[in-house]
């Protein structure tokens, strides 16, 4: 499993339990919107992800591109890490 499909995967994991649904109803496709996060829901997977990797995201500029869907999010995570290299 390459990093990105482990983000991906943490991700679900992590949407699925503060979201309260199903682990299959997320994907790395799934849009946020479509799974009813809120602010105060979305700062606490921005927490598990900083416990989890040690990536920021909070203060990072996160656009709104990288918010569009699981993947995407995974993604700028993948990248975060890559300048801590």
């Amino acid at each position: 499993m390459d990093k990105n499909s482990e983000i991906v995967e943490f991700l679900c994991d992590e949407i699925a339990s503060v979201v309260h649904c199903s682990k299959d109803k997320v994907t790395g496709d799934t849009p946020f919107l479509s799974l009813g996060m809120h602010s105060m829901i979305f700062v606490e997977l921005l927490i598990s992800i900083e416990k989890k990797y040690g990536v920021k995201l909070i203060n990072s500029g996160l656009a709104v591109a990288d918010l569009t869907s699981v993947s995407s999010l995974a993604e700028r995570i993948s990248s975060e890490l890559e300048k801590q290299k």
